[in-house]
């Protein structure tokens, strides 16, 4: 008895832990700044534009218009990350907020400081522009869109798993008491079943 209690409040915990956390929805809103002209080889560019955007420049133009109260070193990647896919020319300026509108603009001022810094050096480095700037209506990338529909269906069907079986072995349970059987070896002074 004392096992199957400690099963369904295991069970029940994890999920409802799970689901309280902060879970308020971000909206992630990205801009795009490619190479107009590469100077540095391909394979160079992603640790070039990781090194760039880590060290301050963009944290600090964020945290001015948008952060105040917020840590300076939270700013990357909570509110604002870079994604670089290898062997590409587009770097991918992430802004991070539940408003799509901040979320957007961060991005966007993330996105402009970023191009004064790749272009900062010119001659040995290439020229870099935004192609697109993030709107605050554009779909979530579709990446994190499938995680996040993988993640809420993995929720909700682990708590409705938890509330079937709760349910299930409390209906068992009940029943096992209710039996016409059971009640007879309570009179006659039987044995009972250990787990009830």
């Amino acid at each position: 008895m004392l096992l199957v209690a400690w099963a369904v409040i295991v069970a029940v915990a994890i999920p409802i832990a799970l689901l309280s956390r902060d879970n308020k929805p971000v909206a992630d809103r990205e801009a795009l700044v490619v190479a107009q002209q590469l100077d540095m080889s391909l394979t160079a560019l992603p640790r070039y534009g990781e090194t760039l955007f880590d060290n301050g420049q963009v944290a600090e133009a964020v945290s001015q218009k948008f952060r105040e109260g917020v840590a300076f070193q939270d700013i990357v990647p909570n509110h604002v990350s870079l994604a670089v896919d290898p062997d590409s020319i587009v770097l991918r300026v992430v802004g991070h907020d539940p408003d799509p509108k901040t979320a957007a603009d961060i991005a966007n001022t993330a996105a402009a400081t970023f191009v004064e810094a790749l272009n900062a050096p010119g001659v040995g480095v290439g020229s870099f522009a935004v192609l697109s700037p993030a709107e605050p209506n554009m779909p979530a990338h579709p990446v994190q869109a499938e995680k996040d529909a993988l993640a809420t269906t993995l929720t909700s069907g682990a708590v409705a798993l938890v509330v079937v079986l709760a349910v299930g072995m409390a209906a068992g349970f009940s029943l096992g008491r209710l039996s016409p059987a059971h009640r007879d070896d309570r009179r006659s002074g039987a044995a009972q079943d250990p787990l009830f």
